[in-house]
């Protein structure tokens, strides 16, 4: 129990760093819509590629933010029907589930890792201001990777909960990172 607690408390610290990365994406996004209203009604001359420049930079949000969301439990799940089951149902079911949200997170990264990985060797730019779509394609895929690492850990410690016979929600031991 001892290494996944401290295996799982890495993954939470490296989630809390991403989580520190999509906000500095955030607040890029929101200067630079910033300037591109003032430049637009001070200067009639608003800013290039402001389309461009907030999709690539909230990709990067959304992508480094998604594990952190995992994190702390923050995905909507429905859970209505389960709770109608008895106790050890109720883990298998949960256990399934899981089992299949890690699945597609999975795909998911190794998609975005051979799309990032396309556009690297293809060169795709933006429209407008021409930047490489790549180092923002590889962001997100290193969000997703971490989303899978973070869905798996926490299905893991959940499994080792089980099998001393506690819920993840009463054991104490790792502290909130």
């Amino acid at each position: 129990m001892k290494a996944i607690t401290e295996l799982r408390n890495a993954v939470r610290k490296l989630n809390d760093w991403l989580y520190y990365f999509s906000c500095l994406a955030f607040v890029i996004i929101l200067l630079y819509v910033v300037c591109h209203i003032l430049g637009r009604l001070i200067f009639n001359a608003p800013a290039k590629g402001i389309t461009d420049i907030v999709g690539l930079f909230s990709a990067v949000s959304f992508g480094f933010c998604v594990s952190w969301v995992e994190k702390e439990g923050g995905h909507i799940r429905v859970d209505f029907i389960a709770e109608l089951f008895p106790g050890k149902t109720q883990r298998i079911i949960m256990a399934a589930m899981e089992c299949l949200g890690i699945l597609v997170v999975g795909i998911i990264a190794w998609r975005f890792c051979i799309y990032a990985m396309g556009t690297f060797s293809n060169g795709n730019t933006t429209s407008t201001v021409y930047w490489k779509y790549w180092p923002f394609a590889f962001c997100v895929f290193i969000g997703f990777v971490m989303y899978f690492i973070t869905a798996l850990v926490n299905f893991i410690y959940k499994i080792a909960c089980w099998q001393q016979g506690i819920t993840p929600e009463e054991q104490k031991e790792v502290p909130l990172v």
